[in-house]
């Protein structure tokens, strides 16, 4: 019997179709490229060849041209099996070629074993046929039929020597052809088992026993055994299948969840095929499954990532309308408090009306920290400084009964980040420690230096790779479960009572460490309490000192000042503010119009621009009024934009900007700031 040629510079792969094909039946030759090939071929000729197509030094391509080419070789089927030429015009050079057929790995072993006697069973009619045409053939084609001739009597001969060897060795080939499938199962990342409907005889090949977390020996081998380890809402297609399985003549594919040994849950894929039937029923089937539960989790967490993108641009968006509306309201509340004259009750309305306003800025700078869209002004920090810095305002606001322990990393490292938004996470985090200890337990703050390296990562896809300083803030209070961890940085999401909390304190922590391109971890479960660990990547600097606060509100002055902005009561508000404190000041509906009005007065101290206006923006404003009157200094106002003073939500580094919305005082604090500085 002549043998199968098998071409693959791989290995591994001429193991396997070695394997298969020898586990069917077929003898085999091998060769790692075309060259080795057609020695292979010269030395014996074979019955076939399936050969893959890049190769070193004769690709399957060449090896194909030369062996259609070859007066001995050009009859006996090339069959091309390949995973890196795949596309059509890939096909059309290969059967151009002369290839008999085009496979693309990987496919069925039962289908490839079908296609292979297909063209085998072909050429063997092909090579009868022309023997009867060849009566017929002139005289100078009958060295060539004598040489067909010749080598089907041959090829009878090393049929019927096969034949007798195999029967001589029949149980030596099926014991081998067992060890090698047995050897191929268990190296396989994948569990292949064996399974006969009629006894429900259930065989592994593999470690299921690994695989489900039992000792060795003692997960029982059966089916019964493997069907009860399948969560209850799985089981019913599984029995309909079994129920079926005779019938059945296509492959089929399942997922389902099973249990190991510890109770935990992993989710499986289970794909089997028909090996073999008896008067068409299948009574044989094979079968591999496969572990995905990291899949699995990977796809959740991606989920959950372009989740959360989705509502941060809807919040973002929102946030950036609602500052506009809120400026005014806490604008002119603050020009009327500002009134001596106001009486008592009326003064009293008032603040109610610009504490309002005050707190709904604060929700939008929370929605805005959230969906990543505030603009934020990075420094080298220390973390143990501003952690120190946080802890007599922390201990104000946490209850007496609430034991506060900080354990800070020596030697730590820097970070790039903005103290502010550092500060409001590690408010944000102990003031949720607290409501989830009702006022009383332990609360632990600490710092360290943590390389993460590709293992740790590939086992906690949460993680990156990379050097980072992490805060920890942990709690002993009433813990989470594995519903509410899925949920807490959504905005909105609280499990307090109506009243008792936003749900924004959590969802702008994880918009700020996003920002600051970490990230945040969670461990809690019910009764345990919970453990935030905040990773912020790590920089080779030394920390910079923090800017003061300066505390002087109400200055005025005489300069002259061009506001631009598009939104009229803004223009109105702006401008009565800075009148009221001795400012001149010129108004401008947008920027072109600002450029005009720069253009036409030599005397501007200071632009006030929007971010976001019609026909030209705030920074092209800034750009043209610059080249005409280089001694003028800006101020931006922003609700948020998303493109204008920063890259990326980072201040550029020179520039001066005040977020809306803001109390009238800090922009008059600002204004005066920015004309005081030379």
């Amino acid at each position: 019997m002549a043998a199968i040629l098998i071409v693959d510079d791989n290995e591994q792969n001429r193991y396997f179709l070695e394997a298969l094909l020898k586990g069917f039946g077929y003898e085999t030759l091998s060769a790692e490229n075309g060259v080795q090939a057609l020695e292979k071929a010269a030395e014996c000729l074979p019955a076939l060849v399936i050969s893959d197509l890049l190769m070193p030094q004769m690709d399957g391509f060449e090896l194909c041209r030369r062996w259609k080419a070859h007066p001995h070789l050009k009859d006996i089927p090339f069959v091309v099996y390949t995973a890196t030429y795949t596309e059509p015009q890939d096909e059309k050079l290969a059967l151009s070629l002369g290839a008999d057929r085009f496979l693309i790995k990987p496919l069925e072993p039962n289908e490839l074993v079908a296609y292979i006697q297909e063209e085998l069973d072909k050429a063997s009619a092909r090579n009868e046929s022309e023997a009867l045409d060849m009566q017929d053939e002139p005289e100078e084609h009958h060295k060539e039929y004598s040489q067909i001739v010749a080598r089907k009597l041959d090829k009878k001969v090393r049929q019927l020597e096969a034949e007798i060897r195999e029967r001589q060795k029949a149980e030596d080939a099926l014991r081998k052809s067992e060890e090698r499938f047995r050897l191929v199962a268990e190296t396989a990342t994948d569990l292949v088992y064996e399974w006969i409907p009629e006894s429900n005889q259930l065989t592994w090949f593999g470690d299921i026993d690994k695989a489900l977390g039992f000792a060795a020996g003692e997960f029982p081998h059966t089916a019964m055994a493997w069907t009860k380890q399948i969560h209850g809402e799985d089981q019913k297609r599984l029995f309909d299948f079994q129920d079926h399985s005779g019938s059945q003549a296509e492959p089929v594919v399942d997922r389902y969840r099973i249990a190991k040994a510890d109770g935990t849950w992993r989710h499986w894929v289970d794909k089997a095929a028909p090996a073999e039937k008896i008067n068409g029923k299948v009574v044989r089937w094979i079968g591999a499954c496969v572990d995905i539960t990291e899949q699995k989790n990977l796809e959740a967490q991606l989920y959950q990532a372009q989740k959360m993108e989705a509502v941060g641009q809807l919040t973002g968006g929102l946030a950036h309308d609602f500052n506009n509306l809120i400026q005014v309201i806490l604008g002119y509340s603050d020009l009327v408090l500002w009134d001596k004259a106001l009486s008592s009750a009326q003064r009293k309305n008032f603040e109610q009306i610009h504490k309002a306003a005050k707190k709904a800025s604060g929700m939008t700078r929370q929605l805005l920290a959230f969906s990543r869209r505030q603009v934020i002004r990075p420094m080298y920090v220390g973390l143990n400084d501003l952690v120190t810095d946080m802890l007599k305002m922390l201990q104000r606001l946490i209850s007496e009964k609430v034991s506060v322990e900080w354990k800070p990393y020596k030697n730590l490292g820097a970070i790039h980040a903005d103290p502010g938004q550092i500060d409001q996470v590690l408010l944000n985090l102990c003031v949720n420690a607290r409501d989830a200890m009702d006022n009383q337990g332990r609360l632990s703050i600490s710092t360290m230096n943590i390389d993460l390296n590709e293992d740790f990562c590939s086992m906690n896809p949460w993680a990156s790779p990379g050097a980072y300083v992490m805060l920890s803030v942990k709690d002993s209070g009433c813990g989470m479960d594995a519903q509410t961890l899925e949920n807490i940085f959504q905005p909105f999401f609280t499990t307090k009572e109506t009243g008792k909390g936003t749900g924004l304190g959590l969802s702008t922590v994880y918009g700020i460490v996003k920002q600051h391109n970490g990230f945040i971890h969670v461990e809690s479960s019910p009764g345990c309490g919970a453990a935030f660990q905040v990773f912020f990547p790590r920089v080779e600097k030394r920390p910079q000192q923090r800017p003061a606060n300066h505390e002087k509100y109400g200055l005025g002055g005489s300069e002259t000042i061009l506001v631009a902005d598009d939104q009229e009561m803004l223009l109105d508000l702006t401008e009565h503010i800075l009148e009221r404190e001795g400012y001149t000041v010129l108004r401008a509906n947008n920027g072109r119009e600002a450029v005009s009005i720069a253009r036409a007065n030599e005397n501007i101290d200071l632009a006030i621009l929007d971010m976001v206006m019609p026909v030209l923006n705030g920074k092209a404003a800034m750009e043209e009024i610059s080249r005409i009157n280089p001694k003028v200094k800006f101020l931006f106002a922003s609700g948020y934009s998303q493109e204008g003073v920063h890259e990326n939500y980072v201040l550029q580094k020179g520039l001066n900007l005040i977020n809306k919305p803001y109390p009238s005082e800090q922009l008059l604090q600002k204004v005066r700031d920015i004309l005081d500085n030379d």
